[in-house]
């Protein structure tokens, strides 16, 4: 069984531990639904670690979801 990723975007409501408490927010683009005041506990990739980005409540990231364990997820991209 192969489980997929999902993408959702979201801003980053809270910092604590290494763990990032990233808010969903819908996207127009994707046409990705999301119930209201979804959080999702993410931690950061490996190439935003060793790139050093910072990440800073109120940024807008990109995280990606597994499909089987949809309350945890890992930063890709943090967008401008």
């Amino acid at each position: 069984m192969s489980s997929t990723s999902i993408q959702f975007y979201g801003i980053v409501e809270s910092i604590c531990a290494g763990r990032i408490i990233v808010l969903l927010q819908e996207e127009v683009k994707t046409k990705t639904k999301v119930k209201e005041n979804t959080r999702i506990a993410a931690s950061l990739s490996g190439r935003i670690k060793n790139n050093k980005i910072r990440i800073t409540i109120g940024d807008k990231v990109r995280l990606n979801v597994n499909s089987d364990n949809l309350q945890k997820g890992i930063i890709v991209f943090r967008e401008k």
